[in-house]
């Protein structure tokens, strides 16, 4: 026997021990992938039934509703209005905390940072969202990355005023005078609702309304009223008194829907020369990352409040309409606003940088 023999007959097992081996190893290899299909299955259980969990079991402590807008507009009223019947709920205190600048980026930013644990929540805003990332240079955060989109709550639609002796007494007659002559609209700044409304007219209807911006549309008023300019966009609540008392006078309301306030005013969207409409919306936001389950309970505790006749009473107060959104309708409406906007941000001029 030569030595190659001897190496062959002791390093190769015989056949059916080599078939037993084979037979062996897919059998060990089989029961390992069933081991790890369980333990991924238990994994998967654990982790819905922590998010019940959580769901039942929040909120423990106070939450934190911010508003990027200052105290005492129509942002921070809705806010208000919804905290304190919203914690009521929850069983928890919801605090509202205006955080202010850059048009609202501060605040924003400040929620796409927090910890996304159901305790810092954000009144979303079309202006912030949908309207500063064309305005701005570049903003602090991604309105459809960095947040969680939880339940819509109203549409604050805004009157286009002007003096009660102004010729036109609606919005296809105002834009026959613009054809003629340079007409000029007051805002609350660059970049606001107020000034973007007018720019939808001036891309609709192909017209040149002037735009001139104050520090806030109660200033711009007073100039409608003394004839310093032309036109104005303002809330309800802002010149509802002047309007009744025959001092201005509305020529067409925002919203595609007419006000309960002022239900003889026509919409821009009836209106032949420019038939749009715009959506002064505000949502709940939260960071994104937050468990499912808060997110339900948030949207379905919010819906509950938005339907009690005291809100109801405080929206149309407001002259505002319900806007009850579910959270994938809230955000279809947030990609489509930031594609609506941004062309008309850039006709009009309008960069903060």
């Amino acid at each position: 026997m030569t030595s190659a023999d001897t190496i062959s007959r002791v390093a190769m097992p015989p056949k059916h021990q080599q078939a037993r081996h084979h037979r062996d190893n897919r059998l060990n290899t089989g029961a390992v992938r069933f081991g790890l299909a369980l333990t991924l299955m238990a994994v998967v259980t654990l982790t819905q039934g922590l998010g019940t969990v959580l769901g039942q079991e929040y909120p423990v402590r106070p939450i934190r509703l911010v508003v990027p807008q200052a105290p005492g507009g129509s942002a921070d009223i809705i806010a208000r209005s919804v905290a304190e019947p919203l914690g009521r709920r929850l069983g928890q205190t919801v605090v509202v905390e205006n955080r202010v600048g850059a048009g609202g980026n501060i605040g924003t930013a400040e929620v796409a940072r927090a910890t996304p644990d159901g305790y810092t929540l954000m009144l979303g805003y079309v202006g912030t969202l949908a309207i500063n990332p064309s305005l701005y240079g570049s903003v602090p955060f991604d309105p459809i990355e960095s947040f969680v989109s939880i339940v819509g709550l109203a549409d604050v639609p805004l009157l286009l005023v002007t003096r009660s002796e102004f010729p036109a007494r609606n919005l296809d007659e105002l834009i026959e005078i613009a054809k003629a002559r340079t007409l000029s609209y007051g805002s609350a700044g660059n970049g606001t609702m107020n000034h973007m409304n007018g720019e939808l007219i001036n891309a609709a209807a192909r017209v040149k309304l002037q735009h001139v911006p104050y520090k806030g549309v109660a200033f711009a008023v007073t100039d409608v009223l003394g004839g310093q300019i032309d036109l104005s966009f303002a809330s309800i609540p802002s010149v509802i008194s002047n309007i009744r008392a025959g001092r201005l006078k509305a020529l067409a309301v925002s919203s595609a829907v007419r006000t309960r306030a002022f239900p003889d005013v026509p919409t821009m969207l009836e209106s032949k020369a420019a038939p749009v409409s715009m959506s002064t919306w505000y949502s709940i936001m939260a960071p994104r990352g937050v468990a499912p389950a808060i997110v339900t309970r948030i949207h379905d505790e919010t819906l509950r409040v938005m339907e009690t006749p005291a809100m109801k009473e405080r929206l149309e107060a407001l002259g505002a309409i319900a806007w009850p959104l579910g959270q994938d309708e809230l955000l279809g409406v947030i990609r489509q606003d930031l594609a609506r906007w941004a062309p008309i941000v850039k006709a009009s001029g309008a960069r903060i940088d």
